[in-house]
């Protein structure tokens, strides 16, 4: 509020300017990472399929990458990384794998997986809702594709 008043910009048009979509997606997001994690949702998962997973750390160590690109290409990967924390840390102390690997299983699934759909990454939901503003739409199917001829693409280089 001090900003706006000392740099006498027009309130209403800067309010037209804000991304209102966006900021309600990701409220609503984060909303619902925090409700699944007060209702024992992230509990469960941990407890029913993260650490039946057996003790092989190679297993364990590609089940949470493989299953947190996925998971964060169809939700998102910053709140779904928010809640995998405390799921990966029952898991580190519940079965140690040394150097940090099991923490960077997580980060490199995320961050790949963020890739994957237009949900994946806050990025990617920023930039359709400015190429809308432009009048320009890129559909769901549109985006995977386009992800897949790229990676493609940059294969056979």
């Amino acid at each position: 509020m001090l900003l706006f008043v000392i740099s006498k910009v027009d309130v209403e048009q800067m309010l037209e300017e804000i991304e209102w979509d966006t900021l309600l997606f990701f409220s609503g997001l984060f909303a619902l990472v925090g409700v699944l994690e007060e209702k024992g949702v992230s509990e469960w998962l941990a407890h029913n399929v993260f650490l039946r997973a057996g003790d092989i750390p190679y297993f364990i160590v590609l089940m949470v990458l493989w299953v947190s690109g996925l998971t964060a290409g169809l939700l998102n990967n910053i709140p779904f990384t928010i809640a995998m924390v405390p799921i990966v840390k029952l898991m580190q102390e519940s079965n140690p794998i040394p150097n940090n690997i099991l923490w960077w299983a997580l980060v490199l699934g995320t961050c790949f997986g963020g890739n994957l759909t237009i949900l994946g990454a806050s990025v990617n939901i920023v930039t359709v809702g400015i190429v809308k503003k432009y009048k320009h739409n890129i559909s769901f199917l549109e985006f995977m594709r386009s992800e897949t001829r790229l990676s493609g693409s940059l294969k056979k280089k």
